[in-house]
């Protein structure tokens, strides 16, 4: 560990993101992905804690960690992945049919 160096919590680590990304004009987004007791969990595990994000700037994906603690195997995997892909890209749907048509037209894969 480096001398003098300041320990936070995680809950700290967090609120000093949000604090700084929201001064610099970030919208965030907290996102839960925990599963509840007596509840079925429909999320993947890995997911960040943050979402953030800027017109003309990248969406960032937050994982906040307390000092000296490290990201999960599934949290590193999902931003490695986050990491790899291309920009983002927003859709809403409330069809599949209608899903696809923006799926092509935004991705121009098809």
């Amino acid at each position: 560990m480096i001398e003098n160096m300041t320990v936070e919590s995680e809950n700290d680590v967090k609120k000093s993101i949000n604090d700084m990304l929201t001064k610099a004009g970030y919208t965030l987004y907290r996102i839960n992905n925990a599963p509840i007791r007596g509840k079925i969990f429909h999320g993947r595990k890995g997911l960040s804690d943050i979402l953030a994000l800027k017109a003309g700037e990248h969406a960032l994906f937050i994982e906040g960690k307390a000092t000296g603690k490290k990201p999960s195997d599934k949290q590193e995997e999902f931003l490695r992945l986050i990491n790899s892909s291309k920009k983002p890209v927003g859709i809403w749907a409330d069809s599949f049919d209608m899903f696809f048509k923006q799926y092509k037209d935004k991705i121009r894969i098809w």
